[in-house]
């Protein structure tokens, strides 16, 4: 009979050493899993803000460019035209003649209804 509680308390030991094997691999995978959620819910959190930083941003280059289309209807940009010594008429535009202002804020004339000016040439 001692040796068969000899027996008994030997696979008692043996199992609890697989126990203890067993609930510390249960708690590394428990303590890698809870890590790998913070570190999720830390990314999330950072896109999050980054998302939020990209469309303030957004906004303000919305806000700035509506504000400029406004501004550029009321105030428009005007050059003076080749001839007088100053900047060409960027617009090429034939309506306007040398020494006038030329408004840069609308596209270039169509090419039928530009003039061939050099910044370089004497005024015609």
């Amino acid at each position: 009979m001692a040796a068969e509680i000899k027996a008994l308390a030997d696979q008692s030991k043996k199992a609890t050493t697989q126990v203890r094997q067993i609930l510390g691999e249960s708690r590394r995978a428990t303590n890698a899993a809870v890590m790998a959620t913070e570190q999720g819910t830390k990314s999330v959190s950072d896109a999050i803000k980054t998302v939020s930083e990209a469309g303030t941003t957004i906004r303000m280059l919305a806000d700035i460019i509506g504000t400029r289309r406004a501004v550029g209807g009321a105030n428009r940009g005007f050059v003076r035209t080749a001839g007088d010594g100053h900047a060409p008429d960027p617009s090429g535009d034939a309506e306007h003649q040398p020494g006038e202002y030329a408004d840069i804020s609308r596209p270039p004339a169509s090419p039928s209804r530009r003039r061939n000016i050099s910044p370089f040439s004497a005024p015609a």
